[in-house]
């Protein structure tokens, strides 16, 4: 089945709001790690969303599915840094929830926070990335 570019933004939208559904539970019924995990996979859908609908207006030789391949070999902070090639108003916002899990942790999933604090401002940065890829992409 051939994922469009609208399925994928959708995806993303939804695993946002998986997300914010649980930080909306009681404090100790949150689990960080489906928030930290469904924030920064549909941080991820929605900036590949936005890079494979740029190269489709870019006339691109490849195919919708090459660049969706290329893209998903991509890392997050790779995909945001395109982003920002290819728009400045992806400039504006800060990334640097995204790289919370650099380095040493104490909880062994290095690409996890377990943080509340820090799992609400990643969610935050997630509506900010779908604000900016709405605005410039229709969707």
């Amino acid at each position: 089945m051939e994922l469009t570019i609208n399925n994928l933004f959708s995806e993303a939208a939804q695993e946002l709001s998986e997300a914010e559904y649980e930080l909306n539970r009681p404090l100790e019924d949150v689990v960080v790690f489906a928030v930290c995990s469904h924030t920064k996979e549909a941080i991820r859908k929605m900036l590949t969303a936005f890079l494979a609908f740029e190269s489709l207006n870019e006339n691109n030789s490849s195919s919708l599915n090459e660049k969706l391949d290329e893209l998903k070999q991509l890392g997050t902070m790779m995909l945001f840094n395109e982003c920002i090639t290819k728009q400045q108003a992806f400039g504006s916002l800060d990334a640097s929830a995204l790289e919370c899990c650099r380095g040493e942790n104490n909880h062994g999933y290095s690409d996890y926070c377990l943080e509340i604090d820090q799992v609400r401002l990643c969610a935050e940065l997630g509506r900010s990335v779908e604000q900016t890829v709405r605005t410039f992409t229709g969707f």
